[in-house]
């Protein structure tokens, strides 16, 4: 039951917060006209936020970061801004706007939501972690619970799968950061 409740809110939280799944959706339904809209209304909000992004200090880790105003916070990234030096590395030769247009419109979606105070509660674990291990099918499953928050990882010779909030890592992002991925490469 706890699998199955881990995957349900990871889910939901990442469909909410990535408009390509949300509009994945919305064409799956025949809802043309608003997958579009949303689409070219996240498209039209990354480049605002690339526009006005400045250079800041992280509030996460403190470094200095390339990110939007605080009143645009939800498409603003305070753990590494738009231009994370590694991620600058692997395009080398392309404009930082670009950079920072990419990084913000397909990799960073929607997800300052830690900083909303009345969504605290969906990204700051509390209680003790409680990790337990077994094998399955020729996998290893890994679950952590703290407090209403579940966590599940399997992992096979070559894949992983990560479904619900990271517990492992309480001090990223926020507290957690979210995570859906069925078939990862390892």
């Amino acid at each position: 039951m706890k699998i199955l409740y881990a995957m349900t809110v990871a889910l939901v939280y990442q469909v909410a917060t990535n408009p390509f799944v949300l509009s994945a959706i919305l064409l799956l339904a025949g809802l043309w006209g608003w997958a579009a809209a949303v689409l070219a209304t996240w498209t039209a909000l990354n480049i605002l936020a690339v526009c006005i992004a400045r250079w800041t200090y992280s509030r996460v880790g403190g470094g200095r970061i390339f990110t939007c105003p605080d009143w645009l916070f939800i498409l603003g990234n305070e753990q590494e801004g738009y231009l994370p030096p590694w991620y600058v590395e692997r395009r080398k030769g392309w404009p930082w706007w670009l950079i920072a247009f990419e990084w913000v419109w397909w990799r960073n979606k929607a997800r300052n939501l830690p900083f909303v105070s009345w969504l605290k509660w969906l990204h700051v674990p509390k209680g003790e972690l409680v990790t337990t291990a077994q094998k399955l099918l020729g996998a290893d499953i890994r679950i952590r619970q703290r407090g209403w928050m579940v966590e599940v990882e399997y992992f096979t010779a070559t894949r992983f799968g990560d479904f619900g909030p990271r517990l492992d890592h309480p001090d990223e992002w926020g507290g957690v950061s979210w995570a859906f991925r069925p078939w990862g490469k390892l």
